[in-house]
């Protein structure tokens, strides 16, 4: 298990994530509120402000990401190659 191995999971995740969940995941923390229309672009801007807050935190948590797939994977594949 490498760190490539990692990190190509963390992208992947985090691929999967935003064309999905990430956007639910976000409104459910209520940190704001999605305007109901786009009035001045208030809907544009509310996107760009979730994009940003999810991809920095998605960057601030990769290393972590990559590093306990790489823990974890290697000590289950280990453990199932005793058996």
């Amino acid at each position: 298990m490498t760190r490539e191995h990692g990190d190509t999971f963390a992208e992947e995740w985090w691929d999967r994530a935003r064309d999905g969940e990430m956007a639910e995941a976000f409104r459910d923390t209520r940190v704001i509120l999605r305007p109901e229309s786009n009035e001045e672009g208030s809907r544009d801007r509310y996107m760009e402000i979730m994009d940003e807050i999810c991809t920095r935190t998605f960057q601030a948590a990769k290393a972590a990401i990559s590093a306990a797939f790489v823990e974890v994977a290697s000590a289950v594949i280990e453990r199932v190659r005793r058996y």
